[in-house]
């Protein structure tokens, strides 16, 4: 079934995964545009950096149009200070889909889509993933759930995107090492009840910027 004219807003980090599952989702039929979540001053940049790299070969293919970036410090300020360290990771990631929503019913897209691949990472368990969604109401696309590392990397070779993913970044500063590979959503709701979470979505409007 043809999904042309549908719109998918895709959670691009500027590694290896996200941009793929973004090809995929154009491949498929939809008309696709990035999101980034910018975690400076707890990253070195250049994650941000890859992502506008891969946004403008995205966009000189005509496979996106738009790039939207939302700077996280004033938020990863909060989660630092209230979460427990092993919890962050999965607590922040559903403040990402959490914006991402408001963002995609603001510009009217249909769907969210993010790289994750079953296992890569400690938050992309099924237990975490679950817990993730729970926190948006919009239908999350995973096109790359299944997929192993070594052919998604020959995917970014092919896109010729290769050379900008694999730029080595560094890790975000003041993080675990460990996340929990196994939280429930009862638990991570108790440790979310110390923050004002509307407050905290809310604020991406001031920490929002728009490229075309």
């Amino acid at each position: 079934m043809s999904e042309d004219n549908k719109r998918v807003l895709c959670l691009v980090s500027g590694e290896l995964d996200s941009p793929i599952a973004a090809y995929l989702m154009y491949k498929a039929g939809f008309k696709v545009d990035f999101i980034h979540f910018d975690s400076q001053p707890y990253n070195d940049g250049v994650l941000l950096y890859k992502t506008h790299r891969v946004f403008e070969v995205f966009k000189n293919n005509n496979f996106t149009q738009k790039l939207y970036v939302v700077k996280q410090g004033y938020l990863l300020d909060t989660l630092i200070e209230k979460i427990p360290p092993t919890m962050i990771i999965v607590v922040w990631r559903r403040f990402m889909m959490r914006i991402a929503e408001k963002i995609a019913l603001k510009y009217v897209y249909d769907f969210l889509c993010t790289g994750d691949s079953l296992g890569q990472v400690a938050s992309q368990t099924i237990h975490n993933m679950y817990v993730i969604d729970r926190a948006t109401s919009i239908h999350v696309l995973r096109p790359l759930l299944l997929w192993n590392k070594k052919d998604i990397i020959k995917k970014n070779h092919e896109l010729g995107i290769y050379d900008i993913t694999s730029i080595r970044s560094a890790c975000v500063l003041g993080f675990p090492t460990k996340t929990k590979t196994k939280t429930n959503l009862r638990e991570v709701e108790e440790v979310e009840k110390d923050l004002d979470i509307n407050y905290l979505v809310s604020q991406y409007e001031n920490n929002l910027e728009i490229f075309e």
